[in-house]
């Protein structure tokens, strides 16, 4: 996939959200056939074979020999077979990973430093450039490299480190790929160009629409741009690169994320999250339609001899096709994506993923998959359980506009579902946190608000607002937690830690917390303590004034994986980084142990704790079994959260981009690489890293 990564910001949409989503049939809920999982012997069970899956989000896919080479944002690098059996090779090499590049037999890595990893081996060395990089390319010696959002790119000898020359017009151009004696690099809504590898003068440049699409013939011959809106379908041209001639335009229903042109340059890959299209090139006739994989697109390769097409993306799942039959080889059962929430509820286990539609229900003492909560049309917001029952909030966009529902689940059945009233922008409410309340109500939070519903769905009482009503990103606030019978409801929302009681239908305390941005509260079982976890550490607040009661310093870095959760002893349990601390908040005393390899979320029940893994899969382990290898963790103060300083901003918008955006071959002329203008509210007009 040639298109500009926006790492300044990313900003997620409602069909970005966390999604668990339910697969109805006529009758009721679709089952899976159960599927052994994969014992782990380092781990113990594994809910989830990791056959096809992805240790994070797919950044760059390549092929080294009969394997498949996958590298992810998060810098671990994994190797497939043609039968999905995977090897990571490394994990962790680099962080917020902006470029990656193959060079014989290894990868090489850029962010603010770069790294070349042996494929074999997965050691990491550093790669002495002299240089950062926000964008990378290599080929037969040399690397194309940009230095930041607003710097040139240049080319640069890897022997020496020298210099070989600066691509004119280049600044703020990233995602370079070397195409024989080209490069090809494109820039946000502006432009892609095409220069001389030898001289860095630019060739072309040619319009590339809002979504920022770009792929080059090997050939050299025809170039791919788009995304160009029209009405409610959205374009991808082929162009000659010679001429600028459009030789034909691919109608599609859905927003595409990745193109990628065949070896042979004969045919054009184009995905997004619903479908996969395949065209004749240069005409863009048909070949072969596929389905989506359900989550957003990173990457899109066709092997070197074109017989495989390769795609992946925020589902943390490696979808392969043979380009003879179009048959896919990737067979997944379980999760998809990076499991961000677990539940476990009575004998069953709910796998909430962030990606990919889609959400397993397991029976606990089988570690077998019970039934897929997904589909089409059905996002799922967030989950909870209540004894055998799971609560559910979606939105649902059968019918046609989007509305907001609540549903109960016991098993396999639906019992219950309501439709939650609009929110006060109008629109449905983005339900962030619900749960149980003794006698059978549901609680749920949104705009800051914990509404109570009674055991028919039906709104009974809402809370009084707890952010700023005239805050417009209001609508997404309200993490919350609570005990299972509602009786404690806690709720971080507008930088303000709010108690209500579920049962009593009422706010019993408010104070003023902003935090460093943690992750949502967790209340104690007795319902007297409630927690909070951030980048400096863990903070502990009585449940009945909502003041800081205790502290302790756990720091991580921002893009740690964290999450909380108390014991049924009242032992604090905390998920930071690659570690798990355990505190006795009543004794302040602390110990520390290894986590489960790629965790990012948590869930105890009795002696089990359930680790989430960034590769769909869910971990089971003992905690007593864990305490034994622990070691003693030291007293510290929380530190004092950083002044970020400014606003963060939206990425630029309508430079070239939007429905009437130019197509086809641009002036030789321009530039279509001058500055962006300053984002209003943002001091110095610099993007947000």
């Amino acid at each position: 996939m040639y298109a500009s990564h926006r790492r300044f910001l990313y900003v997620p949409s409602v069909t970005r959200s966390l999604v668990l989503v339910l697969v109805l049939a006529a009758c009721g809920a679709a089952h899976v056939a159960p599927t052994d999982s994969l014992r782990d012997v380092r781990e113990g069970d594994v809910f989830g074979a990791e056959t096809w899956r992805v240790p994070g989000l797919v950044e760059y896919i390549g092929f080294s020999g009969d394997d498949i080479v996958v590298a992810t944002q998060g810098g671990a690098i994994a190797r497939f077979g043609r039968d999905g059996t995977r090897h990571i090779v490394v994990e962790g090499a680099l962080a917020d990973v902006a470029g990656v590049a193959m060079q014989d037999d290894s990868l090489v890595m850029a962010s603010d430093r770069i790294i070349r990893v042996d494929l074999r081996t997965g050691a990491a060395s550093p790669v002495d450039l002299g240089h950062s990089a926000y964008a990378l390319a290599v080929a037969n010696g040399r690397a194309v490299i940009g230095e930041g959002r607003e710097g040139p790119l240049r080319v640069i000898d890897i022997a020496t480190g020298k210099v070989l020359t600066e691509l004119e017009h280049s600044r703020g151009y990233v995602s370079p790929r070397i195409v024989g004696d080209w490069v090809l690099a494109g820039r946000d809504e502006r432009a892609a160009g095409i220069w001389e590898l030898a001289t860095g003068k630019r060739h072309r440049a040619f319009a590339v629409g809002n979504a920022t699409l770009y792929a080059m013939s090997p050939d050299r011959q025809l170039i791919a741009t788009g995304n160009f809106f029209a009405a409610s379908e959205n374009a991808i041209d082929i162009n000659r690169i010679d001429t600028g001639a459009r030789t034909g335009t691919i109608r599609l229903s859905c927003s595409p994320d990745a193109l990628a042109f065949a070896p042979a340059s004969d045919r054009l890959a184009i995905a997004c999250k619903d479908e996969i299209r395949i065209v004749k090139a240069p005409g863009g006739e048909q070949v072969a339609k596929l389905p989506g994989s359900r989550a957003h697109v990173r990457s899109l390769e066709w092997s070197p001899t074109g017989d495989l097409l390769a795609l992946g993306g925020n589902d943390s799942i490696l979808h392969v096709w043979r380009t003879d039959t179009w048959e896919p080889l990737t067979r997944v059962t379980g999760s998809r994506g990076e499991i961000r929430e677990i539940k476990v509820t009575g004998r069953y286990l709910v796998a909430h993923s962030l990606a990919g539609n889609s959400a397993w229900l397991w029976v606990t003492d089988l570690v077998k998959p019970v039934i897929e909560l997904g589909g089409v049309g059905r996002e799922i917001l967030t989950v909870e359980g209540d004894g055998n029952d799971v609560l559910v909030a979606l939105m649902s966009s059968a019918g046609g506009e989007p509305r907001a529902v609540v549903e109960r689940w016991r098993g396999v059945s639906r019992v219950a579902q309501a439709a939650l009233p609009a929110a006060r922008t109008g629109l449905p409410p983005l339900v962030r946190a619900l749960g149980p309340i003794a006698g059978g109500g549901v609680w749920f939070t949104a705009e800051g608000r914990v509404t109570v519903l009674d055991a028919d769905l039906r709104p009974r009482w809402t809370s009084p607002l707890t952010t700023d009503p005239k805050d417009p990103t209001a609508i997404g606030y309200g993490n919350a937690g609570a005990t299972k019978n509602g009786a404690v409801i806690a709720l971080h929302a507008g930088g303000k830690l709010s108690i209500v009681s579920g049962i009593e239908r009422r706010l019993a305390a408010s104070e003023r917390y902003v935090g460093c941005g943690n992750t949502p509260p967790a209340v104690s079982p007795d319902g007297k303590r409630v927690a909070l976890l951030d980048p400096k550490g863990i903070f502990v607040f009585d449940a009945s004034t909502a003041k800081v009661i205790a502290s302790r310093g756990v720091p991580t870095d921002d893009e740690d994986p964290r999450a909380l959760a108390w014991s049924g002893d009242g032992e604090l349990v905390a998920l930071a980084g690659r570690l798990l601390v355990a505190w006795n908040v009543t004794a302040n005393t602390a110990i520390v142990m290894p986590s489960a390899p790629s965790a990012i979320t948590l869930a105890i029940d009795h002696d089990r704790i359930y680790f989430g893994r960034n590769d769909g899969t869910v971990a089971r382990r003992s905690l007593s079994a864990m305490r034994r290898g622990a070691k003693p963790f030291p007293i510290a103060t929380p530190a004092a959260c950083e002044d970020e300083g400014g606003t963060m901003g939206l990425a630029s918008f309508g430079r070239l981009g939007g429905s009437d955006a130019p197509r086809g071959r641009l002036d030789d002329a321009g530039a279509y690489d001058e500055p962006d203008p300053p984002i209003p509210g943002e001091s110095g007009g610099t993007e947000a890293e």
